[in-house]
């Protein structure tokens, strides 16, 4: 009966068997790497050391089973591209998995005013950027904010954040004053201040009423009225 030859293990197969999983650090990708002599004999309780990179999580040995194969499960946090290795002596294949940022747990991590006082005239606006996130602080594209602003201003009710996960929020408003933005995903919203100021362009007289009259013609005596603008 012929027997494997342990001495010239290698890592003869890798294959990607479960790929584009979350990056919850529960859900994993997964490899199955097979374990051969140098004559493409099976080699059965042979230890595979496996490294991952980009942050993901493995097991840092696996044992083949009887058929020269055993599977390793790879987690991560992390949403992108992570290669995982498999090595038996000096023999070794790579292969890469991807991680997807988690929607479920879509949240607004930052909203930040890029622009601020504008004028109240209806056309020039405040902006403010929003940054939409996974629980792991991984970018989330295609998703959708929601929008709302007090004091009579006037915002987009949605917007959809880009490939980076941000998304800008233009912010108009013919009264001066304060107006809170507020943008919401989920369960998840942030606020902020913007300010609007008068337009000094269009200023006018709005009202001019006498405050004192028929006072006495001796120069000193004033007669007075008041101007609103």
């Amino acid at each position: 009966v012929a027997v494997a030859d342990v001495r010239t293990a290698k890592i003869a197969d890798l294959v990607v068997t479960r790929d584009n999983s979350v990056a919850d650090g529960a859900m994993a990708n997964t490899l199955r790497v097979r374990v051969t002599d140098a004559f493409g004999n099976t080699l059965a309780g042979q230890t595979v050391s496996v490294m991952a990179d980009n942050s993901a999580t493995v097991s840092p040995t696996v044992t083949t089973e009887p058929d020269g194969t055993v599977e390793i499960s790879i987690t991560s946090q992390t949403a992108g591209t992570s290669t995982g290795t498999a090595s038996i002596n000096n023999s070794s294949l790579s292969r890469n998995v991807t991680f997807i940022a988690d929607v479920r747990t879509a949240k607004i991590a930052d909203l930040v005013v890029i622009k601020d006082d504008s004028v109240a005239d209806g056309v020039m606006a405040n902006m403010l950027r929003a940054r939409v996130t996974d629980a792991f602080g991984n970018v989330l594209a295609g998703q959708t904010v929601s929008v709302t602003a007090d004091n009579g201003a006037t915002v987009a009710p949605v917007v959809i954040t880009g490939p980076d996960g941000t998304v800008e929020i233009s912010v108009t408003s013919q009264t001066a004053g304060t107006s809170a933005i507020t943008a919401s995903i989920n369960n998840s919203s942030l606020s902020r201040n913007v300010t609007f100021v008068a337009d000094v362009r269009t200023a006018k007289i709005a009202d001019l009423v006498v405050t004192r009259d028929n006072s006495v013609a001796d120069g000193a005596m004033a007669n007075t009225l008041r101007v609103r603008v």
